[in-house]
């Protein structure tokens, strides 16, 4: 098959997007195909081409019919995707996914963008031409999934994200994933003054971390963010959880980690910190 450039388009290219470009195609074409929830819900009067108006290098560019309205009741704006197509295309869900993100990042940075905060409505249409059949044409890149993943799948890329509150888990149950614990301890602790005694809490979670792969790197930045996070302790406070600290590590355990005081002092923290 021959692949179509800006230079060299196919006929197939060609017609498509000069047809589409013409109101009289693209208007009709939109009350015949579009949702029923949207046919009589867009104004006709405001369509416009906007897929020539990019630079040559966006990536919208190589989109054949990108079109822009207003919704009659003013909420939103809606975007419609029209691809021609000759050959049946196994990556076409992926192409057309990619473009829509491209439409939604176009809308974010428009005018109309900064004024609404209403998400666009954005669809796709492919305008099939070929001789070959394409029996299954692969617009959803979902569709290969096991049917139990695919709506997982189809929300997790489309959907809101997960919302985790990290202020309100309890360490204590994360005590068989030490840096998690460790974690949510000192993110926790952010807001107190009292940053010695939120270290003192982290201890036991920190000193299981410590000396893992990863895990001094892990710790020394936990250490930097508690001391850094707002909040102050007295010098002699911080002495006194120092002395305490390296008295209670000891033998095997003190051969293995580290005491919250070493970790500071390796971290750069220690001499700073006992200035108040």
């Amino acid at each position: 098959m021959k692949v179509a450039t800006k230079r060299n388009p196919t006929p197939h290219d060609t017609i498509h997007k000069v047809s589409f470009r013409s109101p009289q195609v693209h208007l009709p074409f939109l009350r015949e195909n579009l949702p029923e929830d949207l046919r009589d819900k867009f104004d006709p009067k405001t369509v416009e081409v906007i897929s020539e108006s990019f630079p040559a290098d966006h990536p919208l560019r190589a989109a054949d019919i990108v079109l822009r309205m207003k919704l009659l009741d003013g909420s939103s704006w809606l975007y419609v995707i029209i691809e021609g197509q000759s050959a049946p295309d196994t990556n076409m869900g992926f192409r057309l996914l990619f473009d829509r993100i491209e439409v939604l990042k176009h809308h974010l940075q428009s005018e109309a963008g900064r004024h609404s905060r209403l998400p666009p409505i954005i669809l796709s249409f492919v305008v099939y031409t070929g001789a070959k059949p394409w029996r299954r044409p692969e617009l959803d890149v979902f569709a290969r999934l096991d049917p139990a993943l695919r709506e997982l799948a189809q929300t997790s890329l489309l959907g809101g994200a997960h919302f985790v509150n990290m202020r309100q888990v309890d360490p204590s149950t994360l005590a068989d994933s030490p840096a998690l614990q460790a974690f949510a301890i000192v993110t926790q602790g952010a807001y107190e003054t009292d940053k010695i005694g939120v270290l003192a809490k982290a201890e036991p979670a920190l000193t299981r971390v410590y000396g893992t792969p990863g895990g001094t790197a892990l710790c020394e930045a936990m250490l930097k963010y508690t001391l850094r996070s707002g909040g102050t302790s007295s010098a002699e406070d911080v002495r006194i959880m120092m002395k305490g600290l390296n008295n209670r590590l000891h033998g095997v355990v003190r051969s293995k980690t580290m005491s919250i005081a070493d970790m500071l002092t390796q971290a750069g923290l220690r001499k700073g910190l006992e200035k108040g």
